[in-house]
């Protein structure tokens, strides 16, 4: 979270105060907020660091968590599976690592879920109870095994990548 954070150039973190200023979070630059309730957290592309703590799941109004092409690294919480609101997680491009938690599958209203250029790995069942899922990208991990048979009642997919995980080795 230290691009916005520390640097007191608020153009680096969209439009707004910067992030953890002493202003209201509803303020701060990449923060959406319905009613006073923070319902986006948007922070693309500005080196974002550190793990997905599990605290987020306090934030019970979030729609969409956007953090692609960061430095987030460590797994995903479990208690992402808190979140009954939430309809875009965008985690691609990032260092997270470890299982998909079985806990996702909670998301009855998730329609986006961009987990691809990660480090994830395990299998793909924690996936096949995201009913109200448009959108997933997974590809570029280290995920193995076959499609569960249960993603062909996901009616509303229309968009899956699978490809595997090439990192190069070029010296």
């Amino acid at each position: 979270w230290s691009t916005c954070a520390q640097n007191s150039d608020a153009s680096l973190c969209l439009s707004g105060d910067p992030f953890l200023s002493d202003s209201g979070e509803c303020e701060w630059g990449g923060v959406s907020c319905e009613d006073g309730l923070v319902t986006e957290l948007v922070f693309e592309k500005n080196n974002l660091g550190g793990f997905l703590p599990p605290e987020l799941s306090a934030l019970t109004s979030l729609k969409v968590i956007s953090l692609e092409r960061g430095s987030i690294s460590g797994r995903i919480p479990s208690s992402i599976g808190l979140l009954s609101n939430l309809e875009i997680l965008d985690l691609d491009y990032n260092a997270i690592s470890g299982p998909i938690p079985a806990e996702i599958s909670r998301l009855s209203r998730l329609k986006l879920l961009d987990l691809n250029d990660n480090d994830l790995t395990g299998s793909l069942d924690a996936l096949s109870g995201l009913t109200s899922i448009q959108f997933l990208q997974i590809h570029a991990n280290k995920i193995g095994g076959t499609v569960p048979a249960a993603f062909g009642a996901l009616n509303k997919l229309m968009a899956l990548t699978l490809q595997p995980h090439h990192k190069s080795s070029a010296q």
